[in-house]
């Protein structure tokens, strides 16, 4: 599967903008309501939200689900700075 940089993009959005209480965890899955982004299939959430993890964009949790979703944090230090250079759809 081809990454898709405009996915890239939204999901850190999204996993910006996710409120809670510092160390909160978030089971992020492309069949889970709030992740159904634009007209991004399932398995592509699912695939790169694989990348934003092996490419250490966002925090995982000790423990990580059985299924296909991952558990986060939040985004990692270089997670926010690579946003910060994707924020405008235009780069």
């Amino acid at each position: 599967m081809k990454r898709d940089m405009d996915l890239v993009r939204d999901l850190l959005l999204h996993i910006e903008s996710l409120t809670g209480r510092a160390g909160t965890n978030y089971l992020l899955e492309g069949w889970n309501d709030d992740m159904q982004l634009a007209s991004w299939e399932p398995e592509m959430v699912n695939h790169h939200l694989q990348m934003l993890s092996d490419g250490g964009l966002i925090e995982l949790c000790h423990s990580q689900p059985a299924g296909t979703g991952v558990m986060t944090t939040g985004l990692s230090w270089e997670g926010r700075d690579f946003l910060d250079t994707v924020r405008d759809p235009e780069v």
